[in-house]
């Protein structure tokens, strides 16, 4: 399941999912590159440029809730966001 999709004037189409997975495609949806970050992104991919550079920020982790019926020793985790930078 997709948190959405992001494409970038080079032609690079980002998705991100809720699983925790970010992967760039070119024009064709060819894989360019896939990243596993360890947490749930909990948003879309956004980009920006700073001093002519290209960045590719992701907020991962904060998704969901403290209860867990499962596993009730997990019910008072901390729940943190991760905002994960990389350059394009």
């Amino acid at each position: 399941r997709g948190n959405g999709v992001l494409t970038t004037a080079t032609g690079l189409v980002i998705v991100t999912d809720g699983r925790g997975y970010i992967t760039a495609y070119d024009e064709k949806l060819n894989e360019v590159w896939s990243r596993y970050m360890g947490v749930g992104i909990s948003a879309p991919a956004m980009t920006y440029g700073y001093n002519g550079k290209q960045y590719l920020a992701v907020l991962a982790g904060g998704a969901g809730t403290n209860g867990n019926n499962r596993q009730p020793e997990l019910n008072n985790r901390s729940i943190q966001s991760l905002l994960m930078v990389f350059s394009l």
